[in-house]
């Protein structure tokens, strides 16, 4: 599958950004700690399970309004897909190590979308070929939208003047 990489900074419309920014990056937004990041990298980070990747249960109302992102999307970059087979919003914080474990979200084809809903200067998802080389680095810019197909992806963290990472990220078929 080639890897065709999309990146559009016009998708959210103005009610959307505000959303984001008075209820999810608010205090209040319920976030989750987790232990690892991948299966094998004791990495903690926390998370809101939009929709589970084994069950495939919704589990938060705000996997709708996230879909709906999705959908506009996929739709301006005609892009079809038959199943959304998880989401989740990630956030991620300064740690001593200078990128994440270097992984796949499934271990088979698939792609993936990632709304980045914080800026940060530091923060990078690196995309890299079979020989764990990188072949793009992009920058965590609040409300782009990038799409990329089932490539090894680790992420590197915010500094601690950002503070914090967060992104909504969908995989599907």
């Amino acid at each position: 599958m080639q890897n065709k990489i999309i990146e559009d900074k016009n998708i959210l419309t103005k009610e959307e950004k505000k959303y984001i920014d008075q209820v999810m990056l608010n205090n209040n937004f319920p976030f989750y700690w987790n232990e690892n990041q991948t299966f094998t990298d004791n990495y903690p980070y926390f998370s809101h399970c939009l929709k589970c990747r084994d069950t495939k249960e919704i589990r938060s109302n705000e996997y709708y309004f996230f879909e709906k992102i999705f959908n506009r999307f996929c739709k301006k970059h005609k892009i079809t897909y038959t199943e959304i087979l998880r989401g989740c919003i990630n956030l991620t914080y300064p740690l001593d190590v200078k990128i994440g474990h270097i992984h796949k979200d499934h271990d088979f084809p698939y792609k993936q979308v990632i709304i980045y809903l914080t800026n940060s200067d530091k923060a990078y998802t690196y995309l890299f070929n079979s020989k764990d080389k990188v072949i793009k680095k992009i920058k965590a810019e609040k409300f782009k939208v990038v799409c990329f197909n089932d490539t090894k992806h680790a992420v590197s963290y915010p500094s601690y003047k950002d503070r914090r990472r967060v992104i909504a990220v969908f995989t599907f078929i």
